[in-house]
């Protein structure tokens, strides 16, 4: 019985070798392809200098794009000078053709302002680099930049005022800024002065205000409490508790307007409150009546300041809006020049249609109308220009300075307030006991009460001068 002996199939070593490192070499040339792929879509690294680093981390930190992530933060290091950090970030490849000199990075983090509260999604994901810019298909990929550390850099086309003050006065970075009452800015940036002498106080304005502005554009704080005289009544009003907590500014109009180069060298200085002039001057612009007058004196000026009223029988009708005083050596005094502003609306005559309330005016000045200095109390010693008629007073006009700019004869002092009153009642007494005759006994007694009355104005002044050098005598005590 034959048997056939079954011999081994041999394969030759190439067959060997392919059978074993088949699947290794396929796997070997996909990771290569994925390497490849992973190279070619890979963009490319940049670098952001930012003042310091805002909580960004390496590996995590995304840079975004329309809220779109666009790259990835590797690195953060230190500056060589120590000024400022270098983060290091890959981009994606499809955002390099927005890699160019128009593109802006800045840090966004939890932010609390005028307008609300911002960035609010970093509390989640974190801290990230946003990111502004334009598409060009230059070919040509910018890899350095510098990030914005201001929130005004990135605002468009609004305005950035540096404002000086003595102290911060209760404000903090994120206090709104106002223009009558609308929200028109806010306080980005705090610091101190060069000098050492104060605070800068950093503030941006919205695009739709910047016309407004200009070099003799007033800041000023905005008050918690305001109380304001007016007549015989007392107008009282409290702001907003988010001015409590932050603070807040307002700004007024400018009549003198400048460009944004000129502002952003110039420095405006911060009032601590509202002057009450501000209503008048902003309606100056629009209402032709409203004219600028200078009045001078070499007396005193009592309590007058900037925003102190022009009254006429008791009606508002102007206010002061500068003084300057400046001595003069060849009559050894001091002269104030007062601009004030009046509402010559107040003067106008509807039965006299071809006469204007400059005419009218005028005319009352010729006729003996003059200012004088009024003292409304002894205590408050708040004062104010009164406009009334004076007897016996050479006939003067309104002298034009300038254009729209006039000077009225010069101030006059009286007396003002209870010593003004009771020196006029005195006077008043004392004629009508003269229209009696010298030895009636009215006369007498008329004589005898003036005399008690003059007695006691006098130790009344005397009293008043004591309380103005020394206002807690009535309180602790005290002589001479």
């Amino acid at each position: 019985m034959n048997q056939e002996i079954a011999t081994p199939n041999r394969k030759n070593r190439f067959e060997f070798l392919t059978s074993i490192w088949i699947v290794p070499i396929i796997a070997l040339f996909i990771a290569f392809w994925l390497a490849y792929q992973y190279y070619v879509d890979l963009g490319s690294k940049i670098e952001i200098e930012f003042k310091e680093n805002s909580s960004l981390k390496a590996g995590e930190s995304q840079i975004r794009y329309k809220d779109i992530p666009v790259g990835v933060v590797k690195h953060i290091r230190l500056k060589e000078d120590g000024d400022g950090v270098i983060v290091t970030a890959r981009m994606d490849r499809e955002i390099e053709p927005y890699l160019n000199k128009k593109a802006k990075f800045w840090i966004v983090r939890p932010h609390v302002g005028f307008s609300g509260v911002s960035g609010l999604d970093t509390l989640i994901s974190g801290t990230y680099i946003n990111m502004e810019a334009v598409k060009e298909d230059s070919g040509k990929i910018k890899k350095e930049f510098v990030g914005i550390n201001n929130l005004r850099d990135i605002q468009g086309e609004g305005r950035y005022c540096t404002l000086y003050a003595d102290n911060a006065n209760n404000l903090s970075v994120g206090a709104p800024v106002f223009y009558r009452g609308i929200a028109a800015g806010e306080v980005v940036e705090m610091k101190p002065s060069r000098e050492g002498h104060g605070v800068r106080i950093g503030v941006y304005i919205e695009p739709h205000f910047t016309d407004l502005l200009g070099f003799d554009t007033d800041f000023w704080i905005n008050n918690l409490l305001d109380i304001e005289f007016k007549g015989n009544k007392i107008g009282l009003s409290v702001s907003p508790i988010t001015t409590l907590i932050q603070g807040a500014i307002s700004f007024s109009a400018s009549k003198k307007k400048a460009s944004k180069e000129e502002l952003d060298a110039h420095i405006f200085k911060l009032r601590k409150s509202k002057d009450q002039d501000q209503d008048i001057i902003a309606k100056k612009s629009i209402d032709a009546n409203i004219k600028e007058f200078i009045i001078t004196t070499d007396g005193e000026i009592g309590s007058l300041t900037r925003g102190s009223s022009v009254k006429f029988q008791g009606f508002d009708i102007g206010k002061i809006v500068a003084l300057e005083s400046a001595y003069n050596a060849k009559s050894q005094k001091i002269f104030t020049e007062i601009c004030v502003l009046i509402d010559l609306g107040f003067f106008h005559d509807p039965s006299l249609s071809q006469k204007s309330g400059f005419d009218n005016f005028n005319d009352a000045i010729k006729q003996g109308l003059r200012a004088f200095l009024s003292i409304t109390d002894p205590i408050t010693n708040r004062a104010f220009i009164e406009l009334k008629k004076k007897k016996g007073v050479k006939s003067v006009t309104i002298v034009k300075v300038e254009n729209d700019l006039y000077r009225l004869p010069a101030l006059e002092a009286q007396n003002g307030g209870l010593m003004g009153s009771l020196e006029d009642a005195i006077n008043s007494i004392n004629k009508t006991a003269k229209n009696y005759g010298e030895g009636s006994l009215f006369a007498k007694q008329m004589t005898d009460m003036m005399r008690e009355i003059t007695q006691t104005s006098s130790q009344a002044k005397e009293l008043l001068k004591h309380l103005d050098e020394k206002p807690n005598a009535l309180i602790f005590g005290g002589g001479e």
